[in-house]
């Protein structure tokens, strides 16, 4: 989420698009504006500054900062180490430290584990690195709306990103009066496109979930573990598949929330009307290995 206080034309992308797949590939041409054929980035192994030219290139943040815009950032808006030090100070002003993200996550392998915490708005909320981002980034724009001068105040989110560590309210809204480990069975339907489409080549088919080839769900007490579906048609079982798919509802239940508190602020701030507001999305979670889309 970007929180822009400035006069720009806004351009609206007519479809979602996206030029790459891999998410460190995404944000290096959403953030720089370049394609991955001049970025070099494709996979997870090199920032856009490692190439011969990459200090020349000017990101989205930079420029603004260049153009006498306070920028102040907060959370996933780089790939973590990539740039490195979430490129400052090129792209960063220096007025705040950046607020750097530390997500918990679940074990390694889980994709869903509910917390216990049963309501939004208490000290419940500091148990999510999303909801501390947050944080971060109001102060930020209450810093820069004090200092005066158009900003640019940028909030990157973890979720819906995999593994969805929840809050257990944020499940109940789909879900109500369930336990800590729910089974979602006849409550969220199965992905209508679960397998994989005939005649797919196998180079296609992604046979991993965010680096894993096992994935696990617990369920009343038991792990339940499943090899990540493999070329070309197979794929996991229906209840499994629904409450994988309650766990990404819920991890996009509590994004609202956090940009819910975000937006409080800046009408807050009494900037509301004067500010452009840019909500991006880098990927949905969804993968004929990982059907777990709405």
């Amino acid at each position: 989420m970007i929180v822009l206080r400035v006069w720009l034309r806004l351009v609206v992308a007519p479809s979602r698009v996206a030029l790459a797949v891999a998410a460190l590939a995404s944000r290096s041409s959403f953030l720089s504006g370049r394609r991955p054929d001049r970025t070099k980035v494709w996979n997870f192994l090199r920032s856009f500054r490692d190439n011969p030219d990459g200090v020349h290139v000017h990101t989205l943040p930079q420029y603004l900062k260049g153009h006498g815009y306070t920028t102040l950032g907060a959370g996933k808006i780089y790939h973590p180490g990539h740039p490195k030090d979430n490129d400052e100070p090129l792209s960063w002003s220096q007025d705040r430290p950046y607020c750097k993200q530390d997500t918990q996550h679940c074990a390694k392998g889980t994709m869903f584990c509910p917390v216990n915490v049963t309501e939004p708005g208490g000290p419940g909320d500091r148990e999510f690195n999303d909801y501390n981002m947050t944080r971060c980034a109001i102060s930020n724009l209450e810093y820069a709306s004090k200092k005066g001068g158009p900003f640019a105040i940028f909030l990157g989110l973890h979720f819906p990103h995999l593994s969805h560590r929840v809050p257990i309210w944020a499940v109940r809204k789909y879900l109500p009066e369930a336990p800590l480990q729910p089974n979602a069975s006849g409550v969220i339907r199965p992905a209508t496109n679960r397998f994989a489409p005939k005649g797919m080549p196998d180079i296609a088919f992604t046979q991993e979930i965010d680096g894993m080839v096992n994935v696990s769900i617990p369920v009343d007490g038991t792990l339940h573990t499943y090899e990540v579906p493999s070329p070309i048609n197979d794929t996991f079982p229906e209840w499994f598949d629904s409450t994988f798919r309650l766990g990404y509802r819920s991890a996009i239940t509590l994004t609202d929330y956090h940009v819910g508190l975000m937006l409080a602020a800046l009408e807050k701030s009494g900037h509301a009307n004067n500010t452009v507001v840019i909500s991006e999305s880098m990927l949905l979670e969804g993968r004929p290995a990982a059907p777990c889309l709405p």
